[in-house]
């Protein structure tokens, strides 16, 4: 193991790729929210997608701020990492 204790080799050669994520702003996040579908619709967390369209201006600097500072940071909050899996 390294000494961070990453379960992989540090002798991997340097990726050719990059990703990296820009900041959004507020009207970004508004717009988005904006858009949901009309319809109600439970996420993992049990929040519904037209409550969020409903609330999206008292709730997008809010959540502007949340998703910078997840995207500053390189770290996502573990609930952002789940999702509903169906085969097919």
């Amino acid at each position: 193991a390294n000494a961070h204790n990453a379960p992989y080799d540090d002798n991997l050669p340097e990726s050719i790729y990059s990703f990296e994520l820009q900041p959004v702003d507020m009207n970004f996040v508004y717009e988005q929210l904006t858009h949901l579908k009309d319809k109600s619709n439970m996420d993992l967390l049990f929040v519904d997608s037209k409550l969020l369209r409903i609330a999206a201006s008292p709730i997008a600097p809010s959540l502007c701020k949340i998703f910078n500072l997840s995207i500053n940071s390189g770290e996502l909050p573990l609930d952002w990492t789940c999702a509903y899996i169906t085969h097919i």
